[in-house]
């Protein structure tokens, strides 16, 4: 089980380079960013976690069971709202990422993400819920605000939580609103597989040698 981290270097210890990075990667796990841009500052402030966007992983295309292709990532984003994304653009851009494995706490067998990778892939072109984004953070700074409970649009945690629920192990939702990446690390069923730290650190340099 993932727990609450103020900063990302206390995951320093699984931290590994680029390439163990990538040997790593299974369709199905989560991705999450620790991101620098405003828009991920204020989400961060909001839910008083260093992280800011979540996507799934996922490899479109398989060849006897090897993958073939490029990796991708399942996400929401502004302003194109839901599609597929070059993984790489992350790993080579400036966030700091976490990768994640779902596993069933009762049985420690991870969970089949299939299910919740078709669904998502269903919802490709649904629009980005930018303004329920801005309405749930600020429901989070003042609860007294409403939350929001958007149906038809999605930001990255929200899509996320979707898939979930086509899953043997779904989410579970705050109370009265939205989920935001935070709220799905500390899930019980997220267990953190590699750290990608883009500030040199010794881990980093031991893992672009293996």
């Amino acid at each position: 089980m993932a727990k609450h981290i103020d900063n990302i270097s206390e995951l320093e210890s699984l931290a590994v380079g680029e390439l163990e990075f990538y040997r790593r990667l299974r369709s199905g796990m989560l991705l999450f960013c620790v991101g620098k841009a405003a828009i991920s500052e204020a989400i961060q402030k909001a839910t008083k976690s260093p992280l800011s966007h979540i996507g799934m992983v996922y490899m479109p295309c398989f060849e006897d069971g090897a993958p073939v292709g490029l990796w991708t990532l399942i996400e929401a984003v502004w302003p194109h709202g839901v599609g597929m994304n070059p993984l790489e653009s992350y790993i080579e851009g400036p966030e700091d990422l976490i990768l994640c494995a779902r596993v069933d706490p009762s049985t420690g067998k991870e969970i089949d993400q299939r299910p919740a990778i078709l669904a998502e892939l269903k919802m490709c072109g649904r629009g980005y819920a930018a303004l329920g984004l801005v309405k749930e953070g600020l429901h989070r700074l003042v609860p007294e605000l409403p939350a929001e409970c958007s149906t038809n649009e999605v930001y990255c945690s929200g899509l996320q939580h979707i898939g979930s629920t086509h899953t043997t192990l779904p989410f579970r939702s705050p109370d009265g609103g939205e989920p935001a990446p935070e709220d799905e690390f500390v899930d019980a069923s997220v267990n953190v597989v590699a750290v990608l730290i883009k500030q040199a650190t010794a881990a980093d340099a031991k893992g672009a040698g293996q």
